[in-house]
């Protein structure tokens, strides 16, 4: 008799042999599913809103023809002027430039833009290869140090700013294990060395708050690395101490803006901390002071970290009544409301950003009217923080009622878990849970202990 002979027996094998592979299927839908569900956390919740939906589509009114990102020194002259000079190589113009701005009483935080200015400028001339070893990060303040063995606070101050741009050059705004040792190890090095350029910058003009602002983002890399005596010196607490008691200028706007971040959670602060800080400044603040970004700017970095939809959080009474009591603190009448009202090129810039914060957070939280007032003064020409993609700017504004030539009827909002603020004008997504580029004012990138190699 063989096996199969009887009914019974061949009737059991069947329906175990159905329930095996049933279990088998179900285990990997259960394991698909899972892996579908880290995807789509790593690449950002997607929520399909419509915050405003007139019958016809309202154009934006800026003569622009195309989206781009904003810029506030694409046609002045002293930035084009500084610019071609980098490229020339003539530190001593760009010494008296800088100089010539102590002289003529423009304010630090003018200065301080257009030492932006010079080292993104350098960055252009970095090689593609992250590892590649040249001999000078920028040879021209190689030879303005020797030149002035002296010293010159803002030669050391370019120094420092510039050399933690080329140590971020080394790591990329890649993820951990996108990062090599060799990568690490000269994120290290090119750290420590432009955190002993900014003291030197220090021992100069303790008074220059533009020390304790760059220092900051400084701190924020040199947070997990050992190996170095650095740390201490530029906590954020020490320079915040340091603004306060030997500068005229405890509300300097790049300081602040970024100590927020390195309070935020996905550094090595928490909420609390980040909320209280930016509360703390507020306070502090006159209306009309484009430091009233730090609300929006906090709840936007607070709800990067959540889970769940992008407007159960900007809902929530509390979130909706700080940020509209906080815009009409930034903005507190129709004119300022309505109209542009800075005309320095610096000063724009921090207009403007307050603005496209806070067309962000108003909409999300249901102003919309706030926001679509927003939005017609930022036009075409959105800030790369909080708008990392353009793609994401045009979606937005089309999810309230604008005409942004996109290809969908509806908008879909894609912020929540994805946060880039780039010092260039091309922008990357990058998950927010794999850590990310998220200095308003700079590119870094956080760092934690456990990326080390």
């Amino acid at each position: 008799m063989g096996y199969y002979d009887d009914d019974y027996g061949f009737l059991f094998y069947i329906i175990g042999l159905v329930a095996v592979i049933s279990i088998r299927v179900s285990i990997r839908v259960c394991i698909y599913n899972l892996r579908s569900s880290n995807q789509r956390a790593q690449r950002g919740a997607y929520t399909t809103i419509v915050l405003r939906n007139p019958r016809s589509r309202e154009h934006l009114q800026d003569g622009y023809d195309e989206i781009e990102h904003f810029s506030a020194f694409t046609d002045d002259s002293v930035a084009l002027d500084l610019k071609q000079k980098v490229k020339n190589g003539e530190w001593r113009s760009i010494r008296d430039t800088l100089v010539g701005m102590k002289v003529n009483g423009r304010n630090n935080e003018e200065r301080g833009s257009y030492i932006g200015v010079i080292v993104d400028e350098i960055e252009k001339t970095w090689p593609r290869d992250r590892t590649q070893e040249i001999q000078s990060f920028c040879s021209f303040l190689d030879q303005w140090v020797e030149s002035e063995p002296e010293g010159n606070s803002d030669c050391f101050l370019l120094r420092a700013k510039a050399g933690v741009a080329w140590a971020w050059h080394a790591r990329s705004s890649g993820t951990a294990d996108m990062v090599s040792r060799q990568q690490w190890e000269l994120f290290r090095e090119r750290l420590h060395k432009a955190a002993s350029d900014l003291k030197v910058a220090q021992s100069l003009c303790p008074t220059d708050p533009l020390v304790y602002s760059i220092g900051v983002p400084m701190g924020m890399g040199l947070m997990g690395l050992t190996g170095g005596s650095m740390e201490g010196h530029i906590k954020e607490e020490y320079l915040k101490e340091k603004l306060k008691k030997d500068t005229q200028e405890p509300l300097f706007y790049e300081y602040h803006v970024s100590a927020l971040q390195y309070h935020c959670e996905k550094w090595r602060g928490t909420h609390e901390i980040m909320f209280n800080y930016a509360r703390s400044i507020t306070s502090q603040l006159p209306d009309g002071h484009p430091l009233w970004v730090l609300i929006p700017m906090a709840h936007y970095e607070r709800n990067l970290l959540r889970g769940g939809s992008v407007i159960s959080y900007w809902r929530q009474n509390h979130v909706v009544q700080e940020v509209e009591q906080a815009y009409h603190h930034a903005f507190p009448n129709e004119m300022a409301e309505t109209t542009i009202q800075a005309t320095a090129p610096y000063k724009l810039s921090q207009e403007i950003t307050c603005r496209n914060y806070f067309a962000l957070a108003l909409g999300y939280s249901g102003r919309v009217e706030f926001a679509c007032r927003q939005i017609r003064l930022i036009g075409k020409r959105p800030t790369s923080s909080p708008f990392y993609s353009l793609q994401f700017y045009k979606s937005y504004i089309e999810s309230l009622g604008f005409d942004a030539n996109c290809t969908s009827d509806t908008a879909i909002l894609t912020a929540e878990n994805v946060h880039v603020v780039p010092t260039t004008e091309n922008a990357q997504a990058v998950p927010t849970a794999e850590i990310v580029r998220a200095i308003p004012t700079a590119g870094y990138i956080p760092v934690v202990a456990s990326e080390i190699v």
